[in-house]
């Protein structure tokens, strides 16, 4: 989908037309427990929930929302971004860069200790 909006862009700029995408992360949102089988008037009642789990999933602290989302569309959509095309925004806290550093450390030491291994660096871990 990435690679069609940016052909698309690309021969649609000598219009005027830009397209562009957003690649939303972690949103709190019923429409992944609607998918996971929950009822829908259960899953939106449950969406505030998934905001906990997800606010430590990337490096900025909290939990997406769907006004972070709106916020890049209606920007997208402005003339304050007449000259963009062809780009895929990724609205996700910071979450495709990776697993944060602490915590995939805490759990390769973890790994290491459950295996009997001495944690570098660390006396007291």
């Amino acid at each position: 989908m990435v690679q069609l909006a940016r052909y698309v862009a690309m021969q649609l700029g000598k219009h005027l037309v830009r397209v562009n995408r957003i690649s939303p992360g972690a949103i709190v949102t019923g429409i992944l427990l609607k998918a996971l089988g929950l009822a829908p008037g259960e899953a939106d009642a449950a969406a505030s929930r998934l905001g906990e789990r997800f606010a430590t999933l990337q490096p900025i602290p909290g939990a997406g929302l769907p006004d972070d989302v709106a916020s890049v569309a209606v920007s997208l959509a402005s003339d304050e971004s007449s000259f963009v095309t062809g780009q895929d925004i990724v609205v996700d806290g910071g979450q495709i860069g990776g697993r944060m550093w602490t915590p995939q450390q805490e759990g390769l030491n973890a790994m290491r200790r459950a295996f009997g291994l001495a944690v570098e660096g660390r006396a007291d871990a």
